[in-house]
């Protein structure tokens, strides 16, 4: 039983070293391609890689620490219904949607 064990865990180990990450955290969940269809494991909270959209159907994200969106490159995020972000702390520099890296992309009008 031992040997299943290890060897169960080696092969988790693996896959999860495998996976895509990507440019992408929801409620602290790093978005991988293993997970990207459920990121929140209830179906309203998905990533398409080949389109780069986040897309949010009636979901309901609540985080106690950090920010519940963090993107890291250029995509778009698809509003379904009615979704809510609720941020259950009051850290200072965190918000509901925040991006890093992303400089070259978001330029002032004056600078267009």
């Amino acid at each position: 039983m031992k040997k299943f064990t290890l060897f169960l865990a080696a092969l988790c180990c693996c896959t999860m070293m495998n996976a895509a990450t990507y440019s992408l955290q929801v409620a602290g969940i790093q978005v991988t391609d293993a997970n990207c269809s459920d990121i929140l494991n209830d179906g309203k909270v998905s990533y398409d890689d080949a389109t780069k959209t986040l897309t949010l159907n009636n979901a309901s994200i609540t985080v106690t620490s950090g920010t519940a969106i963090f993107i890291m490159a250029e995509m778009k995020i698809q509003l379904l219904g009615n979704n809510t972000i609720t941020l259950n702390h009051s850290n200072v520099g965190y918000s509901g949607i925040s991006s890093s890296g992303m400089e070259k992309l978001i330029t002032p009008k004056a600078q267009r």
